[in-house]
């Protein structure tokens, strides 16, 4: 029998990110819903990585989120960040597809795909 010692670690992340997704899938849709059903506008057609604080260039923000009794209380990120992210990013990307339904990703995920639409 051989075991892996890496699978336990990898689990482990890919569980954290599993839940990142839905974090934040769950706050942009609660925000949605208080906003006349508008989602934030820096989320586009084209998937961008969520960015974890300011500056955000290039990157998508959803600081608007940052309410911890609404929406979520900090924007998560990957657990091998930085050393996988770009500055200032979280490794997880946001995206509207074409039927008006968004899209959280964990670009980092390890052997498996971690992603929520809803």
């Amino acid at each position: 029998l051989a075991v892996n010692p890496n699978l336990q670690p990898q689990q482990s992340r890919n569980a954290e990110r599993a839940e990142d997704v839905q974090l934040m899938l769950d706050g942009i849709y609660d925000y949605a819903l208080a906003n006349n059903g508008l989602f934030p506008s820096s989320i586009e057609i084209i998937p961008g990585e969520v960015c974890a604080q300011e500056p955000c260039d290039e990157l998508v923000d959803l600081s608007m989120l940052l309410d911890p009794v609404t929406y979520i209380t900090e924007i998560p990120r990957d657990p091998q960040c930085p050393k996988k992210c770009a500055e200032n990013g979280t490794g997880y990307t946001v995206f509207l597809n074409d039927t008006g339904r968004v899209t959280v990703t964990a670009e980092h995920a390890e052997q498996v795909s971690i992603s929520a639409t809803r």
